[in-house]
């Protein structure tokens, strides 16, 4: 593992995840050195990476923070789907990320209208599940 590149890294997760497999030490795995890469991890990979941790059901606290950090780096240069889909994986690990979802609501609000419906309901369901209520955002999705 390496030699894994952060694509590698990312795309097996993602695989893995994609076919529901449970192979606990080769996760491990995989985490360790993302963990070492997080930083350079583009929109996609980190996207993809936290939608696996998140569909794998991983309770890896480090991990789901470093991803959270590592978005909040990339949330100017993310595309609409990729917040949603972070916001989506970040709120389904239940473990709740105020700085991550502060960081979310202020600097996505100024490109609320490039979101497309599912977009915005996924990145609300998000919010209320972590019970992270900002009224300009909520007011916003609302018009």
């Amino acid at each position: 593992m390496t030699e894994f590149t952060v694509q590698n890294l990312a795309s097996s997760v993602w695989a893995f995840a994609k076919l529901l497999v449970q192979d606990e030490p080769f996760i491990e795995a995989l985490s360790a050195p993302a963990l070492r890469t997080m930083s350079e991890f583009d929109g996609q990979q980190v996207a993809n990476f936290a939608w696996a941790v998140s569909k794998l059901g991983l309770m890896d606290v480090t991990l789901i923070d470093a991803l959270s950090s590592q978005s909040m780096q990339l949330l100017d240069v993310l595309g609409t789907q990729e917040i949603s889909n972070l916001s989506w994986s970040l709120a389904t690990s239940l473990i709740t990320n105020a700085p991550f979802f502060n960081a979310l609501a202020s600097r996505a609000l100024p490109r609320i209208s490039e979101f497309d419906p599912q977009g915005l309901s996924m990145t609300a369901w998000s919010m209320a599940t972590c019970l992270f209520a900002n009224q300009p955002w909520l007011a916003a999705i609302a018009e």
